[in-house]
């Protein structure tokens, strides 16, 4: 091997070692996981509030930077700077409202998402954030019952009054008033798109949507027999380990393996 002139050995040993760094391929030292988590939808959606508050903030901490200095050397640039100020403002305080919103459902995808692992132990599957067509549900629980499409609504408790959730077969009410968003709505429809899977495994198995309102206790007909179920994450559970079983084993893996397959989404790479 020939010495270039005027390089010491040490260049070209670090002119070689680069070489060689730069074709090897790296990886990952582990292989990344597919399944999805209990409300990562939810981790994401904070992640990018985050973002969005971060950069309103300087906007507007810069914007006020640049109006303190302009009302002591006055220039035709308020106008403009209040606007950002604003502007920005505004956004950071509403980013920061959601922030707390995506906060709170995702403390109860958690919880309830713990409680159905916790089923893993006696032979259910549970596959988290599902990302269909068209459609997300925050939990698929798989049992020897049949499949159960779950929705979790995170809903803060008032200190005085009253308590208590009703169900009325169609619609859940909070003191008599309708709740803003229609879970039962969204997660019947869901369900519709799931059984349409599950059908191509297991021909009769069921698929029951369900509502789940952590900690709160829900009167009228929350166990419907021909519709979703709404109720608290606790007398659920008791109620799927007291459900007559019409699946084996073997079809509970089946149907798990081909909604894996359709509906969960590689988790991201960074």
């Amino acid at each position: 091997m020939s010495v270039e002139s005027g390089a010491s050995m040490s260049d070209i040993i670090d002119r070689m070692a680069d070489r060689a760094i730069r074709k090897i391929r790296l990886r990952d030292p582990f292989r990344p996981s597919h399944r999805r988590r209990a409300g990562q939808s939810l981790e994401e959606r904070r992640s990018d509030l985050a973002y969005d508050a971060m950069i309103a903030s300087g906007i507007t901490f810069f914007a006020i930077a640049i109006l303190v200095v302009d009302l002591l050397m006055p220039i035709a640039t308020q106008p403009l700077l209040t606007a950002a100020v604003l502007i920005g403002g505004g956004v950071y305080v509403w980013r920061l409202n959601e922030i707390r919103r995506v906060s709170a459902g995702l403390r109860g995808e958690q919880h309830v998402g713990e409680k159905l692992e916790a089923m893993e132990r006696t032979g259910a599957r549970v596959i988290h954030d599902l990302q269909g067509d068209g459609f997300n549900v925050d939990h698929l629980l798989i049992t020897r019952a049949g499949v159960f499409v779950i929705e979790t609504k995170f809903l803060s408790k008032p200190i005085a009054g009253d308590k208590k959730l009703h169900y009325d077969g169609t619609k859940v009410l909070l003191r008599g008033a309708p709740l803003m968003k229609d879970a039962v709505a969204q997660v019947t429809r869901a369900a519709m798109s799931v059984a349409e899977i599950v059908k191509t495994v297991e021909a009769k198995c069921p698929v029951r949507p369900v509502v789940l309102y952590p900690g709160w206790f829900v009167t009228g007909t929350p166990l419907k027999a021909d519709g979703a179920w709404v109720l608290n994450e606790n007398l659920f559970v008791m109620k799927i380990g007291d459900a007559a079983e019409v699946l084996n084993d073997a079809a509970v893996g089946r149907i798990h393996h081909q909604l894996a397959i359709l509906l969960e989404k590689p988790a991201r790479l960074t």
